[in-house]
């Protein structure tokens, strides 16, 4: 499900007939498979340097301007955004309230869709124009452990940060430069029974071994007799 590329626009009040810049930053924490704690950032690619170096205007960018660029500027976006998740945002998987803040997702944990993905959307993204994905995903520890995201005290807008659970509507958390969440965790699924080591294969060998040697035993007796 995902439900935080549409929340500031639904919240503010937002047409998502053109790439307006936008008033806040969007965030979804997806639990939904109890394993994952799959994290999903709203990318307003119009507003990065490189995109308004090429004179694209943030607050009024064509919906058609994504799909004109070529593999190196998405790229170059794509590192931007990088900087930005590192610069604005930062985490723990903790116990305690009073842990520290301070982890910072790192290059290799942050990933996007396909540069063709990036430039031509499905029909039915929630996407507004002009922005994609980043997506991050941690291994679930599980209570009492929580998940703690803090928001940048330089951040130049307000974070909407939507928590999304099985069976449940978004919960929406409005914050601030700043402000942190703290999110309670699911119970992760128990690990799997270790498998036997034995094929069906290898117990039919046996089974024919034993009997092979059986077979011959008899024999054998029968010879003496």
């Amino acid at each position: 499900m995902r439900f935080a590329p549409c929340v500031a626009c639904l919240f503010l009040g937002i047409p998502l007939g053109f790439a307006h810049q936008t008033l806040s930053e969007s965030m979804e924490v997806n639990l939904h498979d109890p394993s994952t704690i799959r994290i999903e950032i709203t990318i307003h690619a119009p507003e990065l340097d490189s995109a308004i170096a090429t004179g694209v205007d943030p607050s009024n960018a064509p919906p058609e301007w994504l799909g004109g660029l070529s593999n190196e500027e998405i790229d170059a976006l794509k590192n931007e955004a990088i900087a930005f998740i590192r610069r604005n945002y930062s985490y723990s998987l903790g116990g305690s309230a009073e842990a520290e803040v301070s982890q910072i997702f790192s290059k290799e944990e942050i990933h996007f869709d396909s540069s063709d993905a990036i430039r031509n959307p499905p029909a039915d993204t929630k996407l507004p124009p002009g922005c994609f994905l980043a997506t991050i995903s941690l291994a679930n520890p599980g209570p009492p452990m929580e998940l703690a995201i803090a928001f940048s005290e330089e951040a130049q807008k307000r974070l909407l940060l939507a928590i999304s659970r099985p069976g449940e509507f978004p919960r929406v958390h409005d914050l601030g430069p700043g402000d942190l969440v703290r999110i309670s965790l699911p119970i992760p699924p128990l690990p799997e029974t270790p498998r036997s080591s034995f094929s069906l294969i290898q117990v039919i060998g046996i089974l024919v071994g034993i009997a092979l040697s059986l077979a011959v035993a008899t024999w054998k007796m029968r010879q003496r007799v």
